[in-house]
């Protein structure tokens, strides 16, 4: 990537977060013009600690460490317990032999507390470490609650700008209140489950709505290869996040189904639906005005997938 797409397009977000405070950012698993994030001067000395002059800490990815003191020169300040092997004891033998200054360690601690200053955590009125976080979900716990009321709205409106329109052939959008519609596909109703179970589960890393078997066989670490292939689709129901570490848990869920119903009434329209038809195979109500069809693609941390073709939804 040239230096002018890199400022102009793909930097303004990091400058906004370091802007905005951030105490720490976390380097990818990605190679950068050749070279990993975690070890990539240029990004992390030059660009991030430099130009936007950001003050906090910078962390690996899990395994996406790949070096001992390159990484250190480079200006990774923390790494992963997967990067035990490259630091740890080698750190201290590298400083001790002259390959990683000791004015770099010190660096290296003082922009880790730093953060934990910056973010007041040393007060106390600060929760405990490990509050929100609870290792058993299902047992009491202290709950920290960062809603605000006054975001919902903006929350709402990025959830509906979100959406994209490819086409709209004849402006049959917006319906005009319809006399009667249909809606077919598994994406158009809520998840049959939304509870905690213990340990790594599909709710843990927002797969609710599909088979969790194949990415959690790859959180493990094992290869590709030994875990099962990862369905294409989430056939139980809407999604609202790809899986994995990443994932959430909404405080509730408005599934397309809920929503239609809802403005189904108010318009007067007949409601008909299956969200079990298969290949086609449904009916059709002969009054139908218009047929709705909910369809998704699934994709998660700790597995890819074998393709972005998906015959089961095609089909449908």
């Amino acid at each position: 990537m040239d230096d002018k797409t890199l400022h102009e397009l793909y930097l303004w977000p990091f400058a906004d977060t370091v802007h905005a405070g951030t105490g720490s950012v976390m380097c990818s698993y990605e190679r950068f013009n050749n070279s990993y994030v975690c070890q990539n001067s240029k990004l992390i000395n030059g660009v991030l600690k430099t130009e936007l002059g950001f003050e906090g800490f910078v962390v690996t990815d899990w395994f996406a460490q790949h070096s001992g003191v390159a990484s250190s020169l480079a200006g990774l300040d923390m790494t992963m317990p997967s990067g035990a092997t490259y630091w740890a004891g080698n750190l201290t033998q590298a400083v001790r032999n002259g390959s990683v200054p000791e004015a770099r360690i010190d660096d290296q601690a003082t922009r880790i507390l730093a953060a934990w200053y910056e973010l007041g955590l040393d007060s106390d009125s600060s929760p405990g470490v490990g509050v929100g976080m609870a290792p058993d979900l299902l047992a009491p716990h202290t709950i920290v609650d960062a809603r605000d009321a006054a975001d919902a709205e903006v929350i709402l409106g990025e959830a509906i700008e979100g959406h994209v329109l490819v086409k709209n052939v004849n402006n049959a959008l917006p319906l005009k209140e319809p006399r009667a519609i249909a809606l077919y596909g598994y994406d158009a109703k809520a998840p049959d489950y939304n509870a905690p179970s213990p340990g790594l589960s599909p709710w843990s890393i927002s797969l609710q709505s599909t088979d969790a078997t194949s990415p959690i066989c790859g959180f493990y670490g094992l290869v590709a290869s030994a875990c099962p292939p990862f369905p294409i689709n989430a056939p139980n129901g809407s999604i609202w996040v790809g899986g994995g570490s990443g994932g959430n848990t909404p405080t509730y869920f408005y599934s397309p189904f809920q929503a239609f119903s809802e403005r189904a009434f108010q318009d007067g329209t007949q409601l008909l639906w299956d969200f079990e038809n298969v290949n086609a195979t449904s009916t059709v109500y002969g009054n139908t005005e218009a047929c709705f069809v909910f369809i998704n693609a699934m994709a998660s941390e700790g597995i890819d997938r074998s393709g972005l073709h998906d015959d089961f939804s095609d089909s449908l």
